[in-house]
């Protein structure tokens, strides 16, 4: 009979304090898609948990600051691509809910929800990038035009100057 120490570690029922869940209708996500404890997006992973809508100013009270990098957050690859829907389509205050997907335990409705919102980033991620080459292509045109304004306007004083000294 081997003589083991035993440890905390070593124990079958033994899990790390990052992986206990203590979030009832989210107890079947995996734990490395809930923020730790202190980190206020897992208070708007609490929050929006119920289901329910949840404005930016009732998250904001609740947080004490603005969610927005919270929720980027939840949203993007730090913690498995949160599908957190905006209802308020033209409104510039959002109105976010939990995918119900997230929330529903059937077997591969998580996975299918973060896989629809990992796609959802990237292709958003794309569009950014792609704006961004449209506009760096169109400051270096006018970057250009206004250089050559300023090649203008010293041509024009070179010459200026040199009729009034000649």
């Amino acid at each position: 009979m081997s003589k083991q120490k035993i440890t905390l570690k070593n124990n079958a029922n033994y899990a790390p304090l990052n992986n206990y869940i203590k979030l009832g209708v989210l107890s079947h996500i995996e734990s490395r898609y809930i923020p730790h404890t202190p980190a206020k997006a897992r208070r708007v992973v609490e929050i929006l948990s119920d289901g329910k809508i949840h404005s930016t100013h009732e998250l904001t009270l609740l947080l004490g600051s603005d969610p927005r990098a919270q929720l980027q957050d939840l949203r993007g690859r730090r913690y498995g691509y949160w599908s957190i829907i905006n209802s308020a389509k033209a409104s510039k205050v959002g109105q976010y809910q939990i995918d119900p997907r997230h929330l529903s335990r059937l077997d591969g409705d998580d996975s299918r929800a973060r896989h629809e919102a990992q796609l959802a980033y990237f292709k958003h991620s794309r569009e950014v990038s792609e704006n961004g080459v449209i506009n760096f292509q169109k400051a270096i045109e006018l970057e250009q035009q206004a250089q050559a304004k300023v090649d203008a306007d010293k041509q024009a004083s070179t010459w200026y100057s040199s009729e009034l000294k000649g």
